[in-house]
């Protein structure tokens, strides 16, 4: 794995001479609203994004899964198998395939893929949490002849969440400041007593959220070991992914209790909440999706994925990119969130 950066920026260059990879021009907008800084990201090109022409299909036909095997070569990038020895004797072990992005906007995006298909709406394993900061640690310290790259993963959840195949895959961007636009703000409302050591064995796990974004999200500091088990860091990785689970679920209930919320909005159930998880070296946010897009006015809604709550959305139209800029971002993001339930 300590070769990927070298690994990633060659692939890269062969799919984009081949083809095989289509980079769309973005710009990038800084806008300051109160205490919160934005990168907005302006591909307008997205709006005409080809989209290649369905083969014919009987009703008995699965659906194409561009994860899966036989991969195009000049997409794939690497496979990795990551393996977990257990305190009784037994072990764990996941494989993965690590693919660029066909369609990006900023290079070198790149998805980690489970080999074989497990759904998107499923949560993720101990092993597919782990192998993802552990990526993000390989990424920001490589080998020394390279330079390092500080990258953010992100986990698009359920129908609602922006989630585009169904096939289970998380995705990174590299951060070219090394830093979110909401990392400061995250920071600063951290604890100072807050834990960030992965621990399968710790129970006193803490989460916190930042009081200027206006709706529900759960915050867990985290602190990568690489010197220590895999058993060990995916457990208490797993540990805190879970309690920030936990806490949007209780949410959740709680609101189902509340007069004055749009029940239709609530999911069924905990195991169908669509979400976002964003994830970093410094913490995981996970933040709970009522609806996929911003009805902004524009003549089209925006679709809002992870990348949305790590300060960085998208859009693909001046008139959204206006909306944008003009308005109340967090407002928007609170949108298409739910509230945090009074008490």
């Amino acid at each position: 794995m300590q070769e990927l950066v070298g690994k990633l920026h060659r692939q890269y260059d062969v799919a984009v001479q081949s083809g095989d990879l289509i980079f769309t021009d973005s710009t990038v907008k800084g806008i300051t609203q109160g205490e919160l800084e934005y990168e907005v990201r302006f591909a307008p090109a997205l709006a005409k994004k080809p989209t290649a022409a369905k083969p014919a299909q009987s009703k008995q036909d699965k659906p194409a899964d561009p994860f899966a095997a036989p991969y195009v070569p000049a997409l794939h990038v690497d496979e990795v198998t990551v393996k977990a020895e257990l305190e009784d004797g037994e072990s764990d072990e996941q494989s993965f395939v690590v693919l660029l992005n066909k369609f990006c906007v900023q290079p070198r995006h790149f998805l980690l893929v489970t080999k074989e298909f497990v759904s998107q709406r499923l949560p993720l394993s101990p092993l597919e949490i782990y192998t993802t900061v552990k990526i993000l640690h390989t990424l920001a310290n490589p080998a020394a002849t390279i330079q390092a790259e500080p990258h953010l993963a992100f986990f698009n959840c359920g129908e609602l969440s922006g989630a585009s195949q169904p096939h289970k895959h998380i995705q990174f961007i590299a951060l070219p400041s090394g830093k979110t636009p909401f990392d400061k703000i995250i920071r600063d409302a951290k604890p100072k007593d807050a834990s960030a050591k992965l621990d399968a064995q710790d129970r006193k796990l803490s989460a916190f959220t930042v009081s200027v974004l206006p709706f529900a999200h759960y915050i867990t500091p985290i602190e990568f070991d690489p010197d220590d088990s895999v058993a060990n860091t995916a457990g208490g990785l797993l540990a805190r992914y879970l309690l920030l689970l936990d806490l949007a679920a209780e949410n959740i209930s709680q609101l189902q209790q509340q007069d004055d919320v749009d029940k239709s909005k609530l999911p069924s159930s905990a195991s169908r909440m669509s979400y976002n998880l964003v994830v970093t070296l410094d913490y995981l946010m996970l933040v709970p999706r009522s609806q996929e897009k911003f009805e902004s006015g524009a003549s089209e809604a925006v679709p809002l994925n992870s990348l949305a709550f790590a300060g960085m959305p998208l859009v693909k139209s001046q008139e959204q990119l206006d909306t944008f800029a003009g308005g109340d971002i967090a407002k928007a993001l609170a949108s298409v969130c739910f509230p945090v339930a009074r008490g």
